[in-house]
């Protein structure tokens, strides 16, 4: 009885290969489509003038040119700009992470009466649109004499409830258990909180600091 050979199995690993290829490719396509205006955006900005306007419209320059680039930077204290926008972040972020880290700690680990209640108070303002805090906030600023200085934009967005709120969940993930053992040991809550506890958020910390930055420059475009 003639029998016909048996087809060789297709290996778990080369279906795997070949699906995880088709998926980078699709996303691959997918990131071109999405980045496409950036792009056009781009080499719009290495045409000369007369070039943006012509019809039909291209997508690459017949003639590159970086003039363009010289003329906004003459034309604006771009320089200005950049450092007041580093000064604004780094103020901005800086706060908001020393600030958070404080109050999640007392939320997450301090007991004391009312806890509960002002955290939920805290929670509840992030319902607040920041358009309807706009006005109020330049009013302040304005009248204490703070109006086009860095502190009159820092100060109002050293706070930050989101914060609070992401780093109290992860602080509540650590065993209580430690905090226990440092304050038998001798160690202050101060020292607990810097030494240990900070340490082990590193993780934690670092995705709120580049929220931070992100969100802020959110608000600067919506401004």
């Amino acid at each position: 009885i003639m029998t016909t050979p048996a087809q060789p199995a297709k290996s778990p690993r080369a279906s795997r290969s070949s699906g995880d290829l088709t998926f980078t490719i699709l996303l691959l396509v997918v990131g071109l489509l999405v980045a496409m205006p950036i792009l056009i955006a781009l080499f719009t900005s290495f045409k000369p003038p007369r070039e943006v306007i012509t019809y039909p419209p291209r997508v690459f320059p017949s003639t590159w040119t970086i003039q363009n680039y010289f003329s906004a930077w003459n034309s604006n204290p771009f320089g200005r700009f950049m450092i007041n926008s580093f000064i604004q972040t780094g103020l901005i972020t800086g706060g908001q992470v020393l600030f958070s880290i404080l109050a999640a700690y007392a939320f997450a680990v301090l007991k004391f009466p009312g806890r509960n209640t002002l955290f939920y108070l805290i929670l509840g303002s992030l319902m607040i649109p920041f358009e309807l805090a706009l006005i109020p906030n330049f009013v302040l600023v304005t009248t204490i004499g703070w109006a086009n200085t860095y502190q009159g934009l820092a100060v109002p967005f050293l706070a930050s409830a989101f914060g609070v709120f992401m780093l109290r969940q992860f602080f509540l993930t650590v065993p209580i258990d430690l905090h226990d053992a440092a304050l038998i040991d001798g160690a202050s809550n101060w020292r607990y909180l810097w030494q240990i506890l900070v340490p082990l958020s590193k993780g934690s910390i670092g995705a709120f600091a580049i929220f931070a930055v992100y969100s802020l420059y959110g608000l600067l475009y919506r401004l």
